[in-house]
C-alpha cells in the first residue's frame, strides 16, 4: 500500500494475491512486486518505522528475501529499537547496509546548544549547555525533557546542576516508555545492577544469586532469572537499545547511561528496602575483591555502610594507593569512615596521615600519626616493629617539612625497622635528605637521596617514591648553584609523572614544577618561567596541593618582578606570606619575608626596609645559625644596608654571607654574595676589587645560564659589566657571557627631547645629559634625584617640593624604571655615572 503511493503501477498483482482465500506463500507475492518495481527509474524510499513491533518469522523471513533481490530503484529504510533478526552482518560485509545508531544520532555540544537556544528558546551560557549535554550525554528526548522543565524557573543553573534521573520528567518518561513496558525479568534485572557504576556478566550474576526472600523485587520468585546468564541478558538489553553503553570493545564491561541509571536506582529506592539495597551492594563489594579490583569493593562496602568491611579493604591498599598519587581517592574512603573507627585502628590513622603529608598539611599529618602511634600499642609484638617503622617513617617527612631536627633521630630509627625493599624507606630517605638540606647540609642532603637511588629495583618501587627522591636532588643541586643539572632532573621527574598527558598529583611533581620555573626566572626565559609555576599553581589547586600552590604563587612573583611589575610582585608574595602560616616551615617563612624586603627596595620603599632591618638585626645578633638556602633575609639585610648607604656595614654582611657559603657548598648563594661585594666595592670607589669580584662571579655562573642573579642589581652591575667588557679583563667566554648578560638590562639608547628647552637655566645641562636615557628624566624627576642623593626621605622630600608623599613615591619609581636602578644608592649612582648630579 505504501509503495503503491510512490508507484501507482506497481504491487495490483500482490494486493489481488492477498486477497485471495489461500494466499500463495509471501516469496510469491513478493515476486510478482519485486517484477514491478524492477521497471521503475525514479528512486523509490521504503520506510518501516517501530520495526521492533514485528515478532513473527515469516515476516523477517519475507523481508530478508526482499533485501536478496532489491530492485535497484528501491531502498528500504528500517528504524527500530533494537537490532532487527536480518542478515545485517553479511550486508555489512558487502557495504550494502548505512546504520546510525545512538551515537550517531545524540546531539554533539554545538547541536544541543542550536537546539536549546533555536528550538526551546533557552538563554543558557556556554557553560551550562556544557553541562546539560554531559548529564543527558546527547540524548535528545532528555535534552527536550530538560528545556521543558526550565522554561518557566529562575534558577537554572542551580536545576541543571541537580537534573538527574530522578528529575520527574525524566522519571515520568522513561518509566512509561522503557520500564514499564519490559518484561518481568528484563525490569528485575536492571533494577538490581543499577547499583553498578559499570557491569560484566560474572559480576551481574553474583547479585542474581540471592534467593527471592532475600530480596523482594520479584514477588513471582521466577526462578530463570537466576538460572539465565547475565551476559547473554546483557548482550540482550544491548541489541535492545536500552540506555545500555559498552565500554570496551569485546562487549565484556557495560554501563547504563547516567539518567536511566537514575531512574533505575530511584524505583529501587521505592521497590526495595535499605538493608535488601545494602545486601547488594556487599555482593559487589565481595565480588570486586575477588576480582583484585578493590577501589570498586571499598565503593559499595562503604555505600552498603559495611564499614568494618571496609575499614579491612582500605588498610591493605590505602598507603600504596596515596603512595601512587591517589590520596584524593584515600581520602575520600577514610572521610566515609567514622572518626572513631579511624583512630581505633593504627593502619587507618597512618593512611589518614599520609594523605595530609601528600598534601602538605604536615601539622594534621603530625596529629593523626600520635592516633597511629596510640594504636599500636596493641598490636602483637612481632607486628609492632613494622607499624613503629612505618610509623617512623612518615614522622620523619612530617617533622623535616616543619623544621623539626628529631627528623634526623627518627629517620635513622625508621632505617632500622624498614626491610630494604619497603616503599615507606624512601619516605624515610627523602625527609632525612630534606632536614639535612634544611639545616643547611647540602653534601650530606645530597648523599642521602644519591645513595637511595642507587639501591636495586629502582623501577619497581612506587613511582611518587622515584619522583620524590629525584626532585629532591635537584633542589639540593640549585642551592649548589648546579642550574643546569637542576632543570634537568625536574624535567626527568616531569616526564616519570606524566601519565596520558596528565600529571600525576604527585608532590615530586609540584616540586619539580617549582624548581623549573624558577631556572627559567633565572635564565630570563620569564614566558616559559610563568607558563611553568601557572600551571603548577592551578594543578596544585585543582588537588589540594596548599603547600604547591602558595610557593608558585610566590615564585611567580619573582617573575613578575623581573619583568618590572614590582606592585604585582609584591601583592603575590604578600598573598603567599598571608596563608603561608599553617603549611609552611619557619624558614619558608623567612625566605619569603626576605624577598618581600628585596621588593620594597626596588619600588624605593627605604623606611619600611628599614624597619624591618632593624628589628631582624637584633634577633639575629642573638642568633646566627648555619646558613640555608632558604636564607634571603640575610641577602635582604645587606641590601638594606646598601641603600641606606651603610657600605661598610654592607660589605661585612656580604663578606660573611660568601664565606658561609662557600663553606656549605651553596654555590648559588656565593655566586650572590659575589655580585653584592662587587657592587658595594664600585660604590665605594674600589673598581679593581669590584671587577675582580664580577669576574670571579661571571666564571661561576656561566656555565650554568644564570641571568637574574646580575641583572636585579640594575646599573651598578651593568656599568662594571660594561667596563670588564671594555677592558676585555676576562677571556673570550666571559666577554661573550657579559655581553649576553648586557643585552638582557634595559636598552639605553639616546633620543631627543625637548624638555631641556622650557627648563630653569640651572637644569638645562643636566637635562640635556640625561638625554642619554632611553627615557629621560622630567625636571621635576630631576629635583627628586638631587634630594634623593642629599639623603632625603620620602616625607622630607615631600615637604620640600610641597606634594604629597605618593606623589614623591609615584617620581621615585619612574626615576628607578628609566635609570633602570633598583634602590636610592643604585639610582645615586647611576646618576653619577651620566653626570646628572
Amino acid at each position: 500500500g505504501a509503495l503503491r503511493l510512490a508507484v501507482p503501477s506497481a504491487g495490483a498483482m500482490a494486493l489481488a494475491l492477498l486477497e485471495e482465500a489461500q494466499p500463495p506463500p509471501l516469496a510469491t507475492m513478493l515476486t510478482t512486486l519485486i517484477n514491478d518495481l524492477a521497471a521503475v527509474h525514479q528512486p523509490v524510499l521504503l520506510a518501516l518505522d517501530d520495526y521492533q513491533a514485528i515478532t513473527s518469522p515469516d515476516i523477517h523471513s519475507a523481508l530478508t528475501f526482499l533485501l536478496d533481490h532489491l530492485p535497484q530503484a528501491l531502498h528500504l529504510i528500517i528504524g527500530s529499537r533494537e537490532d532487527p533478526p536480518l542478515p545485517l552482518a553479511r550486508m555489512r560485509a558487502r557495504g550494502q547496509v548505512a546504520e546510525l545508531r545512538a551515537a550517531d544520532l545524540r546531539f554533539t555540544p554545538d547541536e544541543a546548544a542550536a537546539f536549546l537556544r533555536d528550538v526551546m528558546g533557552l538563554t543558557l551560557d556556554t557553560d551550562d549547555i556544557a553541562a546539560l549535554e554531559a548529564r543527558t550525554e546527547g540524548w535528545i528526548a532528555g535534552l527536550q525533557l530538560a528545556a521543558l522543565a526550565m522554561r518557566d524557573r529562575s534558577d537554572q543553573a542551580g536545576f541543571i546542576a541537580a537534573f538527574t534521573g530522578s528529575n520527574r520528567f525524566v522519571i515520568d518518561y522513561l518509566a512509561s516508555e522503557v520500564l514499564d513496558r519490559l518484561p518481568e525479568r528484563q525490569r528485575a534485572f536492571m533494577l538490581r545492577t543499577s547499583i553498578l557504576e559499570q557491569m560484566c556478566g560474572p559480576l551481574c550474576d553474583a547479585i542474581l544469586r540471592l534467593e527471592p526472600r532475600d530480596l523482594r523485587l520479584e514477588e513471582s520468585g521466577d526462578s530463570s532469572l537466576k538460572s539465565q546468564a547475565s551476559s547473554l541478558i546483557l548482550e540482550g538489553l544491548e541489541r535492545a537499545n536500552l540506555f545500555l553503553i559498552p565500554l570496551d570493545d569485546q562487549r565484556r564491561w557495560y554501563r547504563y547511561h547516567q539518567l536511566f541509571a537514575g531512574v533505575l536506582r530511584e524505583r529501587l529506592q521505592r521497590e526495595a528496602t535499605g538493608a535488601e539495597i545494602a545486601e547488594l551492594h556487599r555482593c559487589a563489594s565481595r565480588w570486586f575483591e575477588e576480582a583484585g579490583l578493590l577501589a570498586e569493593a571499598i565503593r559499595h562496602a562503604l555505600v552498603a555502610r559495611d564499614f568494618e568491611r571496609a575499614a579491612g579493604l582500605i588498610e591493605h591498599s590505602a598507603l600504596a594507593v596515596t603512595l601512587e598519587g591517589q590520596q584524593a581517592t584515600v581520602g575520600g574512603w577514610l572521610a566515609a569512615l567514622p572518626n572513631e573507627l579511624r583512630r581505633a585502628r593504627p593502619r587507618l590513622a597512618l593512611a589518614q596521615a599520609a594523605v595530609f603529608g601528600s598534601n602538605g598539611d604536615f601539622v594534621a599529618a603530625a596529629e593523626w600519626l600520635e592516633h597511629a602511634e596510640q594504636g599500636g600499642q596493641s598490636f602483637h609484638p612481632h607486628e609492632a616493629p613494622a607499624i613503629e617503622g612505618e610509623i617512623a617513617a612518615l614522622r620523619t617527612l612530617a617533622l623535616s617539612m616543619i623544621g623539626d631536627q628529631r627528623a634526623m633521630t627518627i629517620g635513622r630509627m625508621a632505617l632500622a625497622h624498614l626491610p630494604d625493599q619497603h616503599p615507606l624507606r624512601d619516605i624515610a630517605v627523602g625527609g632525612l635528605s630534606y632536614a639535612a638540606f634544611y639545616a643547611g647540609d647540602l653534601a650530606t642532603s645530597s648523599q642521602a637521596v644519591q645513595e637511595r637511588l642507587a639501591a636495586p629495583q629502582l623501577d619497581e618501587r612506587p613511582i611518587s617514591l622515584r619522583v620524590g627522591l629525584i626532585a629532591l636532588l635537584a633542589m639540593v643541586r640549585r642551592a649548589q648553584g648546579r642550574l643546569a643539572e637542576s632543570s634537568r632532573l625536574s624535567q626527568e621527574v616531569l616526564a616519570l609523572a606524566n601519565q596520558d598527558g596528565h600529571v600525576l598529583p604527585l608532590s615530586g611533581a609540584f616540586l619539580a614544577y617549582l624548581l623549573l620555573g624558577l631556572a627559567q626566572c633565572e635564565r630570563n626565559e620569564l614566558d616559559a618561567a610563568e607558563r611553568t609555576l601557572r600551571q603548577c599553581a592551578q594543578l596544585a589547586g585543582q588537588y589540594h596541593m596548599t603547600m604547591n600552590e602558595i610557593l608558585a604563587q610566590f615564585y611567580l612573583g619573582q617573575v613578575l618582578a623581573a619583568r618590572g611589575d614590582l606592585a604585582g610582585a609584591l601583592q603575590l608574595v604578600e598573598q603567599a606570606e598571608a596563608a603561608a602560616q599553617r603549611y609552611l616551615s619557619p624558614r619558608n617563612l623567612r625566605e619569603i619575608a626576605g624577598y618581600r624586603v628585596l621588593l620594597w627596595l626596588r619600588q624605593g620603599n627605604l623606611s619600611a626596609a628599614a624597619a624591618w632591618a632593624a628589628t631582624y638585626a637584633r634577633e639575629a645578633a642573638a642568633n646566627r645559625p648555619r646558613l640555608t638556602a632558604y636564607d634571603y633575609d640575610r641577602f635582604a639585610l645587606a641590601q638594606t644596608l646598601i641603600a641606606q648607604g651603610q657600605l661598610e656595614g654592607a660589605r661585612e654582611a656580604a663578606e660573611q654571607l660568601l664565606d658561609d657559603a662557600e663553606a656549605t657548598g651553596h654555590g648559588r648563594f656565593v655566586i650572590w654574595s659575589l655580585v653584592l661585594r662587587a657592587v658595594i666595592l664600585h660604590a665605594q670607589g674600589d673598581g679593581t676589587g669590584a671587577l675582580a669580584s664580577l669576574r670571579r662571579a661571571l666564571a661561576l655562573a656561566e656555565p650554568e645560564g644564570y641571568v637574574r642573579m646580575f641583572v636585579n642589581q640594575g646599573a651598578p652591575i651593568a656599568a662594571l659589566l660594561t667596563q670588564s667588557v671594555e677592558r676585555r679583563a676576562q677571556n673570550d667566554l666571559l666577554r661573550v657571557y657579559a655581553e649576553r648578560l648586557l643585552s638582557a638590562f634595559p636598552s639605553h639608547q639616546p633620543r631627543e627631547t625637548a624638555a631641556a628647552a622650557d627648563a630653569p637655566p640651572v637644569l638645562r645641562s643636566t637635562l640635556e645629559r640625561s638625554n642619554a636615557l632611553i627615557e629621560p628624566l622630567s625636571p621635576r624627576e630631576l629635583e627628586v634625584l638631587r634630594l634623593l642623593a642629599d639623603g632625603k626621605d620620602n616625607a622630607q622630600i615631600a615637604g620640600a617640593l610641597s606634594v604629597a608623599v605618593s606623589t614623591v613615591k609615584a617620581h621615585i619609581n619612574h626615576i628607578f624604571g628609566k635609570l633602570s636602578a633598583h634602590s636610592r644608592l643604585e639610582a645615586v649612582l647611576r646618576a653619577q655615572e651620566l653626570d646628572l648630579l
